[in-house]
């Protein structure tokens, strides 16, 4: 539960079908710390599900996880999910993530755009994805589809 969102609409009133917030500072202030946390709390979430996903699948069926730092920076800059030989890595640059499949076969590796997902703001300062500007996402939901899109190219490929 986004807790500071829900304390900023509680300070909010509506005047003429618009939101005036009590401290306007604040939402901008929490939509800024979440995005700034983003790629982190996917990580944690992922990790999460990839623990749950190995714990239940085959034996030759596991996932790996890695962290991917920002060069010279104790920051996370973003994430690779292994299944055999694809990778799915997940980098936020700039305020967008971006989704890349990279796929090994034999000596030659092939590099796919999947997704990107741009931010959106609301006047309370949560933060919601929107996936290749048709689908709103929330954090769960990108773990999800990380998951689905890794599993389903795998079958595809290897399996």
């Amino acid at each position: 539960m986004d807790r500071q969102w829900v304390k900023i609409l509680a300070q909010a009133s509506l005047e003429d079908g618009a939101w005036k917030l009590g401290n306007p500072a604040a939402a901008h202030e929490h939509s800024r710390a979440t995005l700034q946390k983003t790629v982190t709390l996917l990580f944690q979430n992922t990790k999460e599900a990839v623990a749950i996903f190995n714990d239940n699948s085959r034996k030759d069926k596991k996932l790996s996880l890695f962290p991917v730092y920002a060069k010279g920076r104790e920051t996370m800059a973003g994430f690779v999910l292994v299944l055999g030989r694809l990778q799915l890595q997940l980098m936020q640059t700039d305020l967008s993530l971006e989704i890349h499949l990279s796929r090994l076969q034999g000596f030659h590796q092939s590099n796919e755009l999947l997704h990107r997902f741009d931010p959106h703001c609301d006047p309370f300062g949560g933060i919601s994805w929107i996936m290749d500007q048709k689908s709103i996402m929330t954090d769960e939901m990108i773990v999800k589809q990380l998951l689905h899109d890794l599993c389903r190219e795998a079958y595809i490929s290897e399996w």
